[in-house]
């Protein structure tokens, strides 16, 4: 993944000094953010340093996340992790669609794989890289197993849970790969499967069904545990809780809108909740997210204390050219405002010829204050813009400025709101696929109450694409990783007793019907 020069290391910023602090998290869920997801492994070393890792024993994840929550729960440390992902090209690994010395082949290559394959990469390189990875870890080699694993060895032999989401084309659902639904199936086909991106992979086939990655349905899991879904408990088997269950009752179980309402709510005793820490990617630059304002702020809020958490970007070619893309993009913003400006002052143009014209001068007094050409950036002619305007919408009416008043009080307004978000430099391949990836991401938002249990990492210029990134590039996310850690861990307040558990609020009286044993 990473090039020559500075040396790769994990960051100087540690969690020693939370380690006499109790902290109840014993699970562990990251987001899907490709390239990005390097960050995780300087966060995973503070938690490392504050004592908090040892007792993780549920991972889960999606897409990049799910490599970092499988690599985690075969006991990789922190310092394995960087030497494992920065020892390789992941670029090279994930694009093996494409292999001919010849560029046009591989585009011809990745073609052909598209149309008879659904997906431009085989993913075969990433599977076989993955079981290696696996099989040369230090505890599984310790323990005999070997980079086939699977969910159920994870658990009996090395004592972890792990969850990984993908998504079952057939079944238009998003699957939870866990001991107790795939106790089978292997952990390195599961991530294969929930990174598969929609025509950058193809599909994983397996038992007749196409898997696609997760992070279309649900990119940052943040409630896998909670709930009794994944619970191993006895009274939440599958059996103990489908039984004398209508079908109609089941479809509206499994349905995707009853997600966590019905199948992933906290309830007293679960495993879920509180004891879930997640972590995820964002960065108001490139990748926006819900909930940024309070992520931010408890970053400047460490900042203000220790500056030297504050970010310092590397000169290198990714960062540089994300300098110059941002440069562009405010140039381009500048050129947005003044087109506006023009608009605005056009419709008041518009709105004055009304009032000082009657119904029969009101054409002709328009084609005098507008030029012909002045309606070509929305490919009007000059009478296109008057019919448009003014349109004639019953024989024999006057013409009014309703449509004028219309855009002044609505569109202009929403426009101008719009303008204050800035757009983003999407011009090649790669940063097309970033930023519907980013966009897809988004689609299971984490809610209000999942900030009190989410570090957020501030990933800056990195892109989701951008696995070509320098060693400088690998040590910036890590130190981002590891300074949103510490920030998080320095104002962790664990919930009041007796405090109201997640999602509660929800369930009124058209759920008391569910109890805690009972679906």
């Amino acid at each position: 993944m990473a090039t020559r020069g500075t040396a790769v290391r994990l960051p100087a910023r540690g969690g020693e000094k939370f380690a006499e602090k109790e902290f109840p998290f014993t699970n562990l869920v990251l987001e899907g953010g490709g390239a990005k997801g390097i960050a995780y492994i300087g966060a995973a070393k503070v938690l490392e340093d504050a004592g908090i890792m040892k007792n993780i024993k549920r991972f889960g994840g999606t897409s990049a996340g799910a490599i970092t929550a499988a690599l985690l729960a075969i006991g990789m440390t922190s310092e394995e992790m960087m030497t494992t992902l920065s020892g390789v090209d992941l670029w090279k690994i994930l694009m093996d669609g494409g292999k001919h010395w010849i560029s046009w082949l591989n585009y011809a290559s990745y073609a052909h794989n598209l149309i008879y394959h659904k997906g431009a990469n085989p993913g075969n390189d990433f599977l076989e890289w993955f079981g290696k990875v696996i099989a040369n870890s230090r505890e599984v080699v310790e323990h005999g197993l070997d980079g086939d694993i699977t969910f159920l060895e994870l658990h009996q032999v090395l004592k972890r849970e792990l969850c990984i989401v993908s998504y079952n084309v057939q079944y238009a659902r998003e699957l939870y790969f866990h001991v107790k639904t795939t106790p089978l199936m292997r952990v390195r086909e599961a991530v294969r499967m929930s990174m598969s991106i929609p025509v950058a992979f193809e599909p994983y086939q397996r038992g007749g069904f196409l898997h696609i990655d997760g992070g279309l349905v649900a990119n940052y899991p943040i409630y896998c545990f909670d709930g009794w879904w994944l619970s191993l408990n006895d009274e939440n088997t599958f059996r103990a809780r489908f039984d004398g269950k209508t079908e109609a009752e089941v479809k509206t179980l499994m349905s995707p809108e009853n997600l966590r309402d019905k199948r992933f709510s906290p309830v007293q005793g679960s495993n879920g909740g509180e004891k879930t820490l997640g972590m995820i990617l964002f960065s108001k630059d490139t990748d926006p997210t819900p909930h940024e304002v309070e992520l931010e702020e408890r970053l400047a809020r460490l900042e203000e204390e220790d500056p030297t958490a504050m970010k310092i970007r590397p000169t290198t070619k990714l960062a540089s050219s994300f300098e110059e893309a941002q440069a562009a993009r405010k140039e381009f913003n500048s050129e947005e405002q003044k087109r506006f400006a023009g608009y605005r002052k056009g419709l008041v143009r518009i709105e004055r010829v009304y009032q000082e014209s009657t119904p029969d001068t009101l054409e002709e007094n328009f084609m005098k204050e507008f030029k012909e050409d002045e309606f070509k950036p929305w490919g009007w002619s000059r009478a296109e813009a008057f019919a448009a305007y003014f349109p004639q919408v019953e024989r024999g009416k006057e013409p009014t400025d309703a449509v004028v008043k219309h855009m002044r009080d609505n569109w202009l307004v929403l426009e101008a709101k719009t303008l204050l978000l800035g757009e983003k430099k999407v011009e090649t391949t790669t940063e097309y696929y970033g930023s519907l990836l980013d966009f897809m991401g988004k689609n299971e938002p984490f809610e209000e109450e999942d900030v009190k249990r989410t570090v957020g990492i501030d990933i800056d210029y990195v892109g989701t694409m951008d696995f070509d990134m320098a060693n400088e590039d690998m040590n910036f996310l890590m130190d981002q990783g590891a300074a949103a850690a510490v920030a998080f861990l320095r104002e962790y307040e664990p919930p009041a007793e007796g405090a109201a558990t997640h999602h509660e609020s929800h369930k009124e009286e058209s759920d008391k019907e569910v109890s805690e044993n009972e679906y």
